[in-house]
Formats: C-alpha cells, sequence, structure tokens
C-alpha cells in the first residue's frame, strides 16, 4: 500500500468532515442569530426615526413660533404708527354697514307698504259701508324734525282716504304734515283713545281741530288712535258724516266699529313697523 496515497486519502477525509461540521454550524446559526438580530435591529431603527422626527419637529416648531412673533411685532408696529388710520377705516366700514343695512330695510317697508295699502283702503271701504259715513280715513304720525332743544315736533299725515263716492271731494292734501301741538284734541285722543259726536261737542274739547273737520263739510265725527304691538300711538282712524240723517247708531254702537276697524289697521300696520 502506498503510504502518500493513504496519507492523501486520510487528508481528504478530515477535510470532508470538517467542511460538515462548519456547514452544520453556519446552518444553526441561520437559524438562531437572525432573530435575536432581527429585533435588536428593528429597536434600534425606531429609536432612530423617533430621534430624527424630534428633531425635525422641534425645528419646525421653532421656525413656526419665530414667524408667530414677527408676525405680531410687525402688526404691534403698523398699529402704532397708523392708528388714526385705522380708527378713521374702521368708522367708515362700520358706517358703510349701518347704511347698507338701513337702506335694506327701507326696501321692506316700501315693498309692505306696497303690499298693504290695497287692503287698508278695503277696511276704510268696509267701515263707510257699514258706519254709514261719507268719509274714512287713516292719520299716520311722525316726528318729523327735531328742535334746537332735542324735542321733535309731531305731524300726522292722512295717507289714506276713501269716501262714499266720486262725488265727495278729497281732503288728502288738506292734511299733510298737520303739527299735533297746535290741537288739544290730540293731548284728549292720548289720553282717552276714542271719541265721538258732533262739531258742536267737538268744539267743546278743541275749537281749532272742531273748525278743521267742519271746513270738509262735516257735522258729525268719530276717531280713535291706532297703536303698534308695543302701545305706541302711531296714528289715528276716522270717520265723518256730512248729513245728521246719516247718523244712525249711537255714540256707543260708533265706539265698537271704530275698535274692531282700527284693531284690522293696525295689524296691517304692525307688519311694517316689525322691521327694525
Amino acid at each position: 500500500m502506498d503510504f502518500h496515497k493513504y496519507h492523501i486519502n486520510k487528508d481528504e477525509k478530515q477535510n470532508k468532515m470538517k467542511a460538515k461540521e462548519e456547514l452544520k454550524t453556519e446552518r444553526v446559526d441561520s437559524v438562531e442569530q437572525p432573530v435575536s438580530s432581527t429585533i435588536l435591529d428593528s429597536g434600534i431603527n425606531q429609536v432612530s426615526r423617533m430621534v430624527k422626527l424630534k428633531e425635525a419637529a422641534g425645528g419646525w416648531l421653532n421656525i413656526f413660533t419665530a414667524i408667530i412673533m414677527l408676525m405680531f411685532l410687525g402688526f404691534a408696529l403698523y398699529v402704532t404708527f397708523n392708528w388714526k388710520t385705522l380708527i378713521t377705516q374702521a368708522f367708515e366700514v362700520g358706517s358703510k354697514a349701518v347704511q347698507e343695512q338701513e337702506q335694506i330695510d327701507h326696501d321692506k317697508r316700501e315693498q309692505i307698504r306696497r303690499e298693504i295699502s290695497p287692503r287698508l283702503n278695503d277696511i276704510l271701504r268696509k267701515l263707510v259701508y257699514e258706519s254709514g259715513a261719507n268719509r274714512a280715513w287713516i292719520l299716520e304720525s311722525h316726528n318729523g324734525t327735531v328742535g334746537n332743544n332735542g324735542l321733535p315736533f309731531a305731524y300726522t299725515n292722512m295717507t289714506y282716504e276713501v269716501t262714499k263716492n266720486n262725488r265727495i271731494p278729497d281732503i288728502t292734501d288738506e292734511y299733510a304734515q298737520v303739527l299735533l301741538s297746535k290741537y288739544d284734541f290730540a293731548y284728549y285722543l292720548h289720553e282717552n283713545t276714542l271719541w265721538n259726536g258732533t262739531i258742536e261737542e267737538l268744539m267743546k274739547i278743541d275749537g281749532s281741530w272742531a273748525k278743521r273737520i267742519a271746513a270738509s263739510g262735516a257735522v258729525y265725527a268719530a276717531f280713535i288712535c291706532i297703536r303698534d304691538s308695543n302701545e305706541r300711538e302711531i296714528g289715528y282712524v276716522g270717520f265723518t258724516f256730512s248729513d245728521m240723517k246719516d247718523v244712525e247708531y249711537t255714540k256707543i254702537q260708533y265706539d265698537r266699529i271704530l275698535i274692531d276697524y282700527s284693531q284690522s289697521i293696525s295689524s296691517e300696520m304692525n307688519k311694517i313697523l316689525s322691521i327694525e
């Protein structure tokens, strides 16, 4: 047997056995080591991300804070050097908004006025028919101007009038801008709400007002205050007779007619006054 050949074969066997042991060790390491290694690497990576995010967020937060502070400083400087202009501009904007709202309310009132006017005239026609009067009307009060002492002047205008027939002349223009402070009868109605009677009886309360009513040919008249939902006096409703033969009811009955129709008229007019 060749000793050299045997020695080579022996070495080859030892090398193969060594290779098998190394392969086995590598297999064990490939199974056991990646588990702990993967967990450790994952934890390190997560910590690293959190640190980076915190650093990034802290940097942006500082930048954002600086921007806010600069904006506030700029605003403070602008207000300091331009406060008069800012106040003027704010006043102008506020005034413009008030004017626009007033115009909107005015337009709404005009629209409601157009809607209720036919209904008010219809109510007056019914009043003329039921009472037998030759004329019925509505006087609307308003504060036209203010005196130097700050007190308003109370005026009234005849805004609606209906007559029994077309032969009876209108008197609307004769009751435009009537200054109520001239007549004691205005204060009487304010205190007593309603009244009806002959012109002679009216003379005992207010001769000036009685003459004014008689100038249109009236011999008998009836009046009542109309008030809004807050009981503020907003005008008067009335009717007159030119012939005592047409006066068929008692004073109490005429009072009842006045009350019924004034409530209907007040209800319509309150639709305008409700816009404030």
